[in-house]
């Protein structure tokens, strides 16, 4: 796992490095069981004019590519939102691929399941002379 801080206009800070590790633990172990490789890019921006600070948080893996950022007043509110909505974004696509997934599955073992009766589902028919055309025989009338 590749994991990246960037102080972008700002000098190094172990404590803001510090915490934003802490935070992008859950992250990390979200991702632990992915394949490799998995990029995770942090940018901390902050304002020097106005209290207006802006963090990028950037997952790059073989089935997530996703890019979270937040503008607001305080650093480490910004913080924490980028790597909660990232978080949920993960589980939300994660959850989606899982279902795709499966449903795909239940499509292949459904067209496998034919293949081994005749190779083809059986057809439809509409009414009962379609049937005795189709199958060759007749229904007895009721009276």
């Amino acid at each position: 796992m590749h994991k990246r801080i960037t102080f972008r206009a700002m000098d190094h800070s172990t404590v803001m490095e510090e915490y934003a590790n802490q935070q992008l633990e859950k992250i990390v172990q979200f991702l632990k069981n992915e394949r490799s490789p998995i990029y995770l890019d942090l940018i901390l921006e902050p304002s020097k004019i106005h209290a207006h600070h802006r963090i990028e948080l950037r997952v790059k893996t073989p089935r997530f590519d996703l890019i979270s950022n937040y503008e607001g007043p305080d650093f480490y509110e910004v913080l924490d939102r980028v790597i909660d909505v990232m978080y949920k974004d993960l589980h939300l696509r994660k959850k989606e691929w899982k279902d795709a997934i499966e449903s795909e599955g239940r499509r292949e073992s459904a067209k496998c399941w034919w293949e081994g009766m005749e190779g083809t589902p059986p057809k439809r028919l509409s009414s009962e002379e379609e049937v005795e055309k189709e199958e060759g025989f007749e229904f007895e009338e009721e009276e």
